[in-house]
């Protein structure tokens, strides 16, 4: 059920930048299967963070989801309106096996990263997090941890991670 969700959740942010693409973009952006793609997510994920933001001020929960969600929806049908009358204009795109082939390996690369934040909780994503954390902090102080990070003012990551790593990253 958890892996439906997140192709629904992928799939809205997709929509809402195809819409994006197709209402506001030149017309070389859509030549490009590939290209289009990877606008759309880069600028449906844009779209989703903007809206949730500006409207998340004045309205939450369930209904901000289905505004958002309404808005990418109306977003590709006008852009879908947009391209069709367009369409009669220009002739079909036809993909090369490269570009079949990129497309494939980028589709591969989306379901592997969900599968492996889905199901394989025992990565300890955390831990990363937080010595990346100290190696940064690390690093901006010439790779001594300040001491008031050990006295409790500092509290951007655990205390009792251990150093190792992050004083070899930094």
């Amino acid at each position: 059920m958890e892996f439906f969700l997140s192709l629904i959740a992928l799939l809205i942010a997709f929509v809402g930048g195809a819409g994006t693409v197709l209402l506001l973009a030149p017309s070389r952006w859509r030549e490009s299967p590939c290209g289009f793609a990877g606008a759309a997510l880069v600028l449906g994920a844009g779209l989703i963070s903007l809206l949730s933001f500006c409207l998340g001020f004045m309205i939450q929960g369930v209904l901000l989801r289905w505004i958002i969600t309404a808005v990418c929806m109306a977003l590709f049908a006008l852009g879908r309106v947009r391209y069709m009358k367009q369409a009669c204009k220009a002739e079909r795109f036809r993909a090369s096996a490269v570009q079949v082939l990129l497309g494939i390996l980028v589709l591969a690369q989306l379901w592997f990263v969900t599968w492996l934040s889905l199901y394989k909780s025992w990565l300890g994503w955390d831990g990363l997090v937080v010595w990346e954390a100290k190696a940064t902090i690390a690093f901006q102080y010439n790779g001594v941890l300040p001491l008031q990070y050990f006295t409790g003012g500092y509290e951007v990551a655990h205390v009792t991670y251990p150093l190792f790593l992050p004083l070899l990253r930094a």
